[in-house]
């Protein structure tokens, strides 16, 4: 009960954030300044005025080592390349390849520090979903320095001279407690790191998406449910310790699960088959392990017609490169022919990111030995016509750090 009045008076603050004076002019933010906000990280949302409700004050903290602050919306990648040693991060080649292709266009940036509305909260580099918040919790909860950096972060959000959190939002989060790094402390832990609320109350993602991003079902919703924690995550994701925490994770929980199909599957550790095999993992797990079998099943199928792992189309005694590209060709059709299940068939919108693994690691190979393999099924056009070299010379392939040594 008592979460259920607090989360209520809560969204009466963040939402309606009027006065109890008809003196008083407050600034209520439109839906569209709040959806550009959690899209533009060096923005704070507008936010009612210290004590306008109450004489009460709170003790403000001075932000501490600020210089364990990453700079906000980049990847880890592009911080390390503008940091070089100072942020902290140490970047292997295998994953500038990753998030070269994974953050391949605007709609998709894999920012340490990402917080958007979509599917009631979508955080950090990984893109995870509401359902896997407390998935990505439980996980920093093991890591102590994380965990560590991560409240202290949290608590700035609160108190620090750049909050954006008003003192009485901060005592209307805390039940009407004082505004205290203790009662924040017990905030969290109670919420984002209780596993059993978390499974209790967002195991499920929001459905409806407007076309903005934000999800238009009540609840489950943490955006709106818990509104102080988009400014949380905002700062404390931006944390060097943090950072480095979740680029493991990261790796551990999106690319493991690729590259180790990629195995299974015969394709092995390239970094083609790690992106692709990771983009089918991403989109649909269940996808990702019906590739990983194709070595025992001995074909794909896609759309009721069976190709042979073993024997690329056309090619007598074909090389292990030829082998390796027509597999590659194979998992890339029934990536794109799922897709097209799922919504707009032949039609559908090439994803930026599969364009992307085209143009910079398949397209001179598949070019010369299946010029007109189709996108999906055979009926879909040729991947070269969906793809041209115009779409081609945008997506740049990836680069050497800067920060190497000559």
């Amino acid at each position: 009960m008592k979460i259920l009045v607090l989360i209520l008076l809560f969204q009466l603050i963040f939402y309606g954030c009027k006065g109890q004076s008809s003196q008083m002019d407050i600034k209520v933010p439109s839906a569209d300044d709040f959806y550009n906000t959690i899209h533009d990280p060096l923005n704070s949302p507008s936010s009612c005025n210290d004590g306008l409700f109450s004489g009460s004050s709170r003790t403000r903290i001075n932000d501490s080592s600020p210089d364990e602050l990453l700079p906000a919306g980049l990847n880890p990648v592009q911080a390390h390349d503008k940091l070089c040693s100072s942020s902290g991060l140490q970047v292997s080649k295998k994953m500038r390849h990753v998030f070269s292709n994974f953050d391949a266009s605007k709609s998709s940036v894999r920012h340490y520090d990402h917080v958007a509305p979509l599917d009631g909260m979508t955080i950090g580099m990984g893109h995870w979903p509401q359902n896997e918040v407390g998935k990505f919790f439980q996980d920093m909860d093991k890591h102590a320095l994380a965990k560590n950096q991560f409240m202290k972060r949290a608590i700035e959000s609160f108190m620090g001279d750049e909050s954006s959190i008003s003192l009485r939002q901060c005592e209307l989060s805390l039940g009407g407690s004082a505004c205290t790094k203790e009662n924040i402390t017990k905030l969290l832990s109670s919420t984002i790191f209780n596993k059993e609320y978390m499974k209790k109350h967002y195991s499920k993602n929001c459905r409806g998406n407007d076309r903005r991003g934000f999800c238009t079902q009540s609840k489950p919703n943490m955006y709106k449910q818990l509104p102080w924690l988009a400014p949380v995550l905002k700062r404390g994701l931006r944390d060097k310790a943090v950072t480095r925490w979740q680029l493991d994770f990261y790796k551990r929980d999106v690319i493991a699960s690729g590259e180790s199909q990629a195995l299974k599957s015969g394709l092995g550790k390239t970094k083609e088959a790690i992106l692709l095999l990771s983009s089918l993992d991403s989109s649909g797990s269940s996808w990702a392990r019906y590739i990983g079998k194709s070595r025992s099943r001995g074909y794909v199928d896609i759309n009721g017609k069976k190709y042979d792992w073993f024997k690329p189309e056309g090619i007598n005694n074909p090389t292990t490169d030829e082998i390796h590209s027509w597999r590659l060709l194979l998992a890339y059709r029934y990536y794109n022919f799922k897709k097209g299940q799922r919504r707009h068939g032949c039609k559908r919108r090439i994803r930026t990111r599969q364009a992307h693994l085209y143009c910079n690691y398949m397209k001179d190979s598949w070019n010369k030995l299946w010029p007109d393999a189709p996108l999906g099924k055979d009926s879909c056009e040729p991947i070269r016509s969906r793809i041209t070299e115009s779409q081609c010379s945008k997506l740049k392939p990836v680069t050497k750090s800067p920060c190497q040594k000559p």
